[in-house]
């Protein structure tokens, strides 16, 4: 019986993800969006990787921001985090977008 898939987090080197791709019977999926991993989609495409997972990296991502903007008020008592804000117009132009694509 074929595998859905071999998950296997933690893995970020091309040789190792090579290795694998080239041993199992199944689609390989890796885990990306953790520190100091520098491989691209493109890249881990051409080692022959069929899935990939993030996991909750840019939800881990989101609270660092939030917790940079909550230092920035604390400690300057400034708001320029909000210089990197997307505008209301900016959110519901996306939102709409995706909408519209989904039907």
């Amino acid at each position: 019986m074929r595998p859905d898939c071999l998950f296997i987090p933690g893995i970020g080197d091309p040789k190792t993800i090579g290795t694998l791709v080239n041993s199992i019977n199944g689609p390989l999926n890796v885990v990306m969006g953790l520190s100091h991993n520098q491989l691209t989609v493109e890249q881990l495409r051409s080692l022959g990787v069929r899935r990939i997972s993030i996991g909750g990296s840019l939800a881990r991502a989101c609270f660092h921001l939030i917790r940079q903007a909550a230092l920035e008020i604390m400690n300057s008592g400034t708001f320029t985090y909000a210089d990197h804000q997307y505008s209301q117009k900016e959110l519901c132009d996306f939102f709409a977008e995706y909408e519209a694509k989904t039907k």
